[in-house]
């Protein structure tokens, strides 16, 4: 009898652990590189984005994350994700895999102008101000560390998240980056300020 009660506990037991490691913290950057969750589901509201442009870059519709799913990314080749998360912080972030509508990203550097359309028609553009890319030293997992390319400095997930999405840049663009045969290696992000429509050359 006594031993049925220690076992009863020991698996309860077991299990909160289980469920400790399982769920991680807040943060998460996901992998825009692999095939991981590719649900399919696009309902925008006015507040969505639609459309992300660069001129002579890239031109995509965008989709949405299904609700509780921060880590999907659209498996369709000529579409971008909207980062769900970040607009708590009111950040317009989108996710796109490397292999996909990701590979234009690596294309975009500094001063480079990208405009948004939403659901009612109207457009809003950025500047792009900096250009970061970072080694994931776990490259499969959406909590993974990170090493810094230009600096070596390390960091955990959480400050990689506060620092691209905390709200210091209102537009970012994530993807993954490539090295030998590993498509999910690295992320490079895509950090850019708003700026006056009537600047924009068209």
């Amino acid at each position: 009898m006594r031993t049925t009660y220690w076992r009863k506990y020991w698996f309860v037991l077991m299990g909160v652990c289980m469920l400790a490691v399982t769920f991680p913290t807040k943060a998460i950057i996901p992998v825009t590189g692999g095939l991981f969750d590719r649900a399919d589901a696009q309902h925008k509201s006015q507040s969505e984005v639609v459309r992300i442009e660069v001129k002579g870059i890239l031109d995509y519709p965008v989709a949405q994350q299904p609700a509780e799913r921060p880590g999907y990314v659209s498996s369709a080749p000529d579409e971008v994700t909207q980062f769900a998360a970040p607009a708590q912080n009111d950040v317009l972030a989108f996710l796109a895999h490397n292999y996909l509508a990701g590979d234009d990203f690596s294309e975009i550097k500094e001063d480079t102008i990208v405009s948004v359309t939403y659901e009612d028609g109207s457009s809003q553009w950025f500047l792009v101000e900096a250009v970061e890319a970072y080694q994931a030293l776990q490259p499969n997992s959406h909590f993974s560390d990170f090493r810094s390319l230009d600096t070596g400095e390390l960091y955990d997930v959480q400050s990689i998240y506060d620092r691209v999405y905390g709200g210091s840049y209102p537009l970012v663009m994530q993807t993954c980056i490539e090295n030998e045969g590993n498509n999910v290696w690295g992320r490079l992000f895509i950090l850019a300020e708003p700026i006056d429509g009537n600047s924009v050359m068209h």
